[in-house]
């Protein structure tokens, strides 16, 4: 982790990018036929193997909050916000166990969509925020791994802390802690919501400087244009997923019966 060489990952992002295709195309396939195929078929429980799978993710997401976390303590405390997300510091940033971390964020969205396998396993909806969700985040995280993204350091801290939550929280779910865990759900919603805001604010931020500002920034704009479009349109989904899902009273029962799966809220974030 500590020899950790970050122009093996550009190079595997950069050589290797009719992965990221492949994976796109049977994601796709597997959204449009999977439930059909499932259809006049006994769902699966995989319960064992979805705790395992919740308990694996959450640990991993924990420790790259760990790094991640004081990596960006320590860069916004030792320079101005400007240069944390528009100055690319080779010093901190590249190579080392740091650079494993934000590198592991990457990578990690393509098995993440391993969860949508799951769903249509267990013959559960696949909501378009899901799918949506998982598809755009891989293809930008796959398109950022190609460059060095300043920035990047804010994303993935901000994904790896929400996860870190959410997978927790899906692990103790299927480890029948369902009822003691439910009232944390619309708080994990509001912080994915927190965290569109968080990152469409920096996008503008880097977009501002990019396009108007005599400083310029290294973000590439491709990719301070699709985080526009992708942080804005997450952030109207997660809040009609939140309004649909709590912004209305529900009856006593209602709310004992209905506890938030993998369908609902893993409409995750970035």
């Amino acid at each position: 982790m500590h020899n950790f060489n970050s122009d093996h990952a550009i190079t595997l992002f950069s050589d290797y990018g009719d992965v990221l295709q492949y994976t796109c195309v049977l994601y796709t396939v597997l959204i449009l036929l999977g439930p059909r195929l499932m259809e006049g078929r006994e769902a699966y429980e995989l319960t064992s193997l979805i705790r395992a799978w919740n308990l694996l993710l959450a640990v991993f997401s924990i420790a790259g909050s760990v790094y991640c976390v004081t990596l960006l303590m320590y860069m916004s405390e030792s320079r101005p916000f400007y240069d944390v997300v528009c100055r690319f510091d080779y010093s901190v940033l590249y190579d080392g166990a740091f650079s494993f971390w934000v590198f592991s964020f990457m990578v990690s969205k393509i098995p993440e969509m391993l969860d949508t396998v799951f769903l249509c396993l267990r013959k559960k909806p696949i909501t378009f925020l899901h799918a949506y969700h998982h598809l755009t985040v891989a293809i930008f995280s796959w398109m950022g791994g190609r460059h060095l993204l300043p920035s990047g350091i804010w994303f993935a801290t901000m994904n790896y802390v929400v996860h870190a939550l959410m997978y927790s929280y899906y692990f103790l779910c299927s480890c029948g802690l369902k009822r003691a865990v439910a009232p944390f759900a619309p708080l994990i919603t509001c912080l994915q919501i927190v965290q569109m805001m968080l990152g469409y604010a920096i996008c503008l931020y880097t977009a501002y400087h990019k396009f108007a500002s005599p400083y310029g920034c290294e973000m590439p704009a491709s990719l301070i244009r699709m985080g526009l479009l992708m942080y804005g349109s997450y952030f109207f989904l997660f809040v009609g997923f939140f309004l649909t899902r709590y912004g209305k009273r529900k009856s006593l029962h209602t709310q004992r019966a209905s506890v938030p799966t993998a369908t609902a809220v893993h409409e995750k974030s970035a």
